[in-house]
C-alpha cells in the first residue's frame, strides 16, 4: 500500500503503509428539531462533513544517520493549503484535504510508526469531462455518483433577444441581445453568466444547474444552438 499528498509520495519517505483507515461515505450533519408532544424530529438538511482518513505507517532505519535524515523528511507532509490525497486502493480518484494536526511518531532504534490523520473534503474527485452536444435536445451520461457543477459553452446559430437553457428540467433565462457571433459561458460553480467574457446579471434568472448522477437531458428554448460543450469533473461519495 502507498499513498501520494501533493508531490510527495509514501515511497519518497521510506513509508511502509500498514493500514488505510477511512469511512465508506460521508458522515450528515443535518440539525433536528423535537418539538414536544410530535413524534419524531424536524430534521434540517446540511452539507456533509468533511472526511477523516487514518493512515498508520512504519519507517525502518538501516543506521542512526538515516534515522534522523528520514524524521525530518516527514516535514515534507506539512503543508498550509489543501492537496491533492491519493490512495493506493482506489488511485482512479483523489481527495482534496490536509494534515488533521501534528502526528508523533513512536520511535525505537530501528524504526518508528506512527499514524497521519488526513482532514479532507466529502468527496472523491475523478476525471475532468467534457461533452460536446450539437442537436438539441440531447443527453448525456454522467458516471459519478453525486452532482457535479459544470460550465456551459453555448455558440448560437442566429442572433436572438431571448433564449433559455434547460438542464434536466432546471431553467436559466437570458433575456437581451445577443449575435450568433457571441461566445456563451455559465459558470455553475460559480453562478456567473458570461457572454464574450463579460459578466450578465441582471439579464439573467432562474437556476445554475447541476450535472446529475446517471443520465442528463439539456434544451435550448427561444433560439438554435449550433453547439454546446458541458465541462464538469466527476464526484463520487
Amino acid at each position: 500500500m502507498w499513498f501520494k499528498f501533493g508531490e510527495v509520495h509514501s515511497d519518497d519517505l521510506n513509508i511502509k503503509v500498514l493500514r488505510i483507515r477511512k469511512p465508506f461515505l460521508p458522515d450528515f450533519q443535518d440539525q433536528r428539531e423535537y418539538v414536544p408532544g410530535k413524534d419524531g424530529s424536524i430534521v434540517y438538511p446540511q452539507p456533509f462533513r468533511e472526511l477523516t482518513i487514518e493512515i498508520d505507517c512504519l519507517i525502518l532505519y538501516s543506521n542512526r544517520h538515516k534515522k534522523v535524515a528520514e524524521d525530518r523528511n516527514l516535514a515534507k507532509l506539512y503543508s498550509y493549503s489543501e492537496q491533492k490525497l491519493i490512495l493506493s486502493d482506489e488511485s482512479d480518484v483523489f481527495y482534496i484535504g490536509k494534515l488533521g494536526g501534528i502526528f508523533q511518531p513512536d520511535r525505537h532504534k530501528t524504526l518508528s510508526s506512527f499514524t497521519i490523520e488526513f482532514i479532507c473534503q466529502p468527496f472523491k474527485y475523478g476525471p475532468n469531462r467534457v461533452v460536446e452536444i450539437s442537436s438539441l435536445p440531447g443527453t448525456f451520461m454522467n458516471a459519478g455518483t453525486y452532482y457535479s457543477q459544470p460550465i456551459i459553452t453555448i455558440r448560437l446559430s442566429s442572433s436572438t433577444n431571448s433564449f433559455t437553457l434547460k438542464v434536466n428540467g432546471n431553467e436559466l433565462k437570458y433575456t437581451s441581445n445577443i449575435s450568433s457571433s457571441d461566445i456563451i459561458v455559465i459558470d455553475c460553480q460559480n453562478y456567473e453568466f458570461r457572454i464574450n467574457d463579460e459578466l450578465k446579471v441582471l439579464e439573467v434568472s432562474g437556476f445554475f444547474s447541476s450535472i446529475a448522477p446517471g443520465e442528463n437531458t439539456i434544451e435550448i428554448t427561444g433560439a438554435t444552438a449550433s453547439n454546446v460543450k458541458i465541462e464538469y469533473q466527476e464526484l463520487y461519495l
